[in-house]
């Protein structure tokens, strides 16, 4: 389970594989878009640009994911999806579920 502190800094750094090899910086390059799909809504990167980040360790195939932010209510998603776009796959690949939760650190 992932941890997502309301209002804090905390970050999820998920590295990426296809059929069980790490993507290349070329693959991570491809990627247009990506967002966590959160109880039936999708928060993006052209939405909440601060939120991912998957050039900053592309070399290891990681995208750092920072929803302290984004995500401001406490709840659980125990079947989140990470969704990541490219020019060739507009509507989105469901890349994997996660499970997530938000807290209130008030």
């Amino acid at each position: 389970m992932y941890t997502v502190y309301e209002d804090r800094n905390n970050t999820i750094c998920l590295q990426l594989f296809k059929n069980g090899i790490k993507l290349t910086s070329t693959e991570m390059d491809a990627f247009t878009n990506a967002g966590i799909i959160f109880d039936g809504t999708e928060y993006d990167y052209d939405t909440y640009n601060s939120a991912f980040d998957w050039a900053t360790r592309k070399a290891e195939a990681v995208i750092i994911i920072a929803l302290g932010e984004v995500l401001d209510a406490p709840g659980r998603d125990t079947k989140a999806e990470l969704v990541l776009y490219t020019a060739t796959d507009t509507l989105g690949v469901v890349w994997g579920t996660l499970d997530i939760q938000v807290v209130d650190v008030g």
